[in-house]
């Protein structure tokens, strides 16, 4: 059986449709959720006060275990200019975190949280603390963007805004 600290290394570097497979594989399972995303403007002077809210929703008919807490466990973003092309230079800022954190870590942390059936969590995140841009300084010109996230394979909606 492989511990959460394999499945979010499988996460961060599986397109979706091959997560379904190496789930299946794997004999592992990740959340089925429905993730929303917003922002708290659609316009912005500064492109480095980008604030994502992310919110999980459980749609299943059981209670659900979820690595969902401060740190962006799971999240990879996109974000594309007003052409469509990807303006990301990687998708998963996690995968520049230098510590390896084991099952055992991530229960002394209360990195888990369990989502009742209907139920629903959300949390802020800066922008830069779920992906790395491909400008300087990890931060936008000016222009007009759209952002998607996904959580361990479940895409959100997408949101677009402009950087003044």
């Amino acid at each position: 059986m492989l511990n959460s600290r394999c499945l979010i290394v499988l996460s961060f570097f599986m397109a979706t449709s091959t997560l379904a497979q190496a789930q299946s594989m794997l004999g592992v399972r990740f959340p089925k959720v429905n993730v929303s995303i917003t922002l708290d403007s659609i316009v912005y002077k500064q492109p480095n006060n980008i604030e994502v809210n992310v919110a999980i929703i459980n749609l299943q008919k059981f209670k659900q275990k979820l690595l969902f807490s401060g740190k962006a466990w799971g999240l990879c973003g996109i974000v594309t200019d007003k052409q469509g092309k990807s303006v990301t230079e990687l998708q998963c800022h996690a995968v520049l975190e230098s510590q390896i954190y084991t099952e055992t870590m991530l229960k002394k942390m209360h990195a888990y949280r369990y989502l009742k059936p209907d139920s629903s969590m959300t949390h802020h995140y800066h922008l830069s603390n779920i992906l790395v841009l491909n400008f300087h300084n990890n931060q936008l010109p000016p222009g007009d963007y759209t952002l998607s996230v996904s959580y361990f394979g479940n895409e959100s909606n997408k949101v677009s805004f402009s950087i003044n």
